[in-house]
């Protein structure tokens, strides 16, 4: 995941997930047998609201250059949306393309995202229900376009692991600044965000199982791709017609 002279653009929004692993990458960075370079890219959207000076201010404590993006994102999205729609996925779709324009500017060869497993489980679930996919998020991502890759360090760490790190770090979380997010000040509390459903049903599951996460983290890892219905990965001579109900 790491090569001598990686230079890792951390994608930090401000939350206890991009700290987090800005940090970490930090502290790892003293203790590598192999130099590595370290860089933190928050993307401005346009959204009233974000606390730059936090930002600032703690990426200089971890002696990591910091950069702001200001992009046009929050307008494009209003004003090209689906009636009806919400914002997150052109949102994400923008933001992406950002941080790869970023990376090339700085010279970043690897850019690094907070994500962690119940992300993962989350976007499984997601994309099966109501994608028709089964994907989740890999722990490295190439781009068919001939972008730099995308790292996920934190991908065994759970949300909660996550949490409590955050907290003995002491360090202070941005608050987001768009306005259907739900730790937004301004959060209307409406709950039509499959991911925030999602969220809920995988919490409730992990409650009623002691080895949910412990589970989670080997399926993830232990793909039976001759198990499912892809012919692609069926023996060959033994693919099944299917009837259609």
């Amino acid at each position: 995941m790491l090569q001598a002279h990686d230079h890792i653009m951390v994608g930090l929004s401000g939350g206890k997930d991009s700290w987090m692993l800005l940090y970490l990458l930090a502290q790892l960075k003293k203790n590598m047998p192999f130099p590595i370079k370290i860089s933190a890219v928050t993307i401005d959207g346009g959204l009233i609201g974000l606390d730059t000076t936090t930002l600032d201010a703690q990426t200089k404590k971890l002696d990591v250059p910091f950069y702001l993006e200001r992009q046009r994102i929050f307008e494009i999205v209003s004003e090209k949306k689906d009636e009806g729609s919400t914002f997150c996925s052109m949102c994400a779709k923008l933001r992406r393309g950002a941080i790869y324009t970023m990376a090339k500017k700085i010279g970043a060869t690897k850019i690094a995202l907070g994500h962690h497993l119940d992300d993962a489980i989350e976007t499984l679930f997601l994309n099966m229900f109501y994608s028709g996919r089964m994907a989740a998020l890999p722990p490295v991502l190439h781009s068919d376009s001939g972008y730099v890759p995308i790292i996920r360090p934190l991908l065994y760490s759970t949300e909660h692991d996550l949490t409590q790190g955050f907290k003995a770090i002491s360090y202070k979380s941005v608050g987001c600044a768009c306005p259907i997010c739900p730790i937004h000040p301004e959060f209307d509390g409406h709950d039509d965000l499959k991911r925030m459903a999602m969220k809920k049903h995988i919490r409730a599951m992990a409650a009623d199982n002691p080895s949910f996460y412990d589970s989670a983290r080997t399926a993830l890892k232990s793909v039976e791709l001759s198990r499912f219905f892809d012919v692609r990965h069926m023996d060959r001579g033994h693919v099944p017609i299917f009837l259609n109900r």
